[in-house]
């Protein structure tokens, strides 16, 4: 493998730049930043430092002023939008901090959803849904509502959801923000098992601290700009160190 083919995610001189009224706000001021494949980024700063404004360019949620997004080696704002749409719902899943389930969905019907807009036949959305909600161990919640579930709940189900297509990046904002210790932790635990055991490439915003582990990179955001990149000061752990088990939150 090459070392182009390693990169999952290149930013070039990334700059967003909002005007209001007569002055101008500089959100992100020359981003340049290489991931690699199968790295846990956690990026971090105060609010307004720009870190979700970052995670919303890559996303395309937001267009950049201007700069280059690569993902997997494919410039983005340089293919027309369907191109563009097509390689982000295939190689970028999004968790938001407030999940954003469809409230009329039940959860099944939620992970089905990316699945649906990709054109994925009926059969192999339930299947697929199915094998997605037994991973994050809630299967016994298939046919429930979000109202019917717990915060951390509901972040599993939200996850299972960014999984739908199988991207090879997942995206995270504040994905532990609106969650308790505990439930946080687990959304923790979650995520580590999707980067060691499935080898996905995790990065999220974060203030919480109880993400942080060694073998983690950790970016810090002040002003529109990368301040600091430390690097893992150990190994990923091996993935028969890896377990989940969230049998506490099942409901007989």
């Amino acid at each position: 493998m090459s070392k182009d083919e390693m990169i999952a995610l290149k930013l070039v001189e990334l700059h967003k730049t909002y005007v209001l009224g007569d002055s101008e706000v500089h959100a992100l001021s020359g981003i340049n930043l290489e991931i690699k494949s199968g790295e846990f980024v956690v990026i971090m700063g105060p609010s307004g430092s720009g870190k979700s404004t970052l995670l919303n360019v890559i996303a395309g949620l937001e267009p950049p002023t201007r700069g280059n997004v690569f993902i997997f080696g494919e410039d983005i704002h340089s293919l027309g939008d369907e191109k563009a749409s097509i390689i982000r719902r295939h190689e970028l899943g999004f968790v938001f901090q407030f999940y954003n389930l469809h409230s009329t969905l039940t959860a099944m019907e939620n992970v089905e959803l990316p699945m649906l807009l990709a054109g994925v036949k009926r059969d192999q959305r339930e299947k697929r849904a199915l094998e997605l909600l037994q991973l994050v161990q809630m299967d016994h919640r298939a046919h429930h509502y979000p109202h019917e579930m717990s915060g951390g709940e509901q972040q599993r189900i939200a996850i299972a959801r960014a999984l739908a297509n199988d991207p090879k990046i997942l995206l995270g904002d504040e994905p532990t923000g609106d969650l308790d210790t505990v439930n946080g932790r687990k959304i923790k635990d979650l995520l580590v098992y999707l980067n060691v055991v499935h080898d996905k490439t995790i990065v999220i915003v974060t203030h919480d601290p109880e993400i942080f582990e060694p073998f983690m990179r950790i970016l810090r955001m002040e002003d529109g700009r990368i301040v600091e990149d430390n690097k893992p000061t150990e190994s990923s752990p091996s993935q028969e160190e890896i377990t989940l088990d969230f049998t506490d939150n099942r409901k007989t």
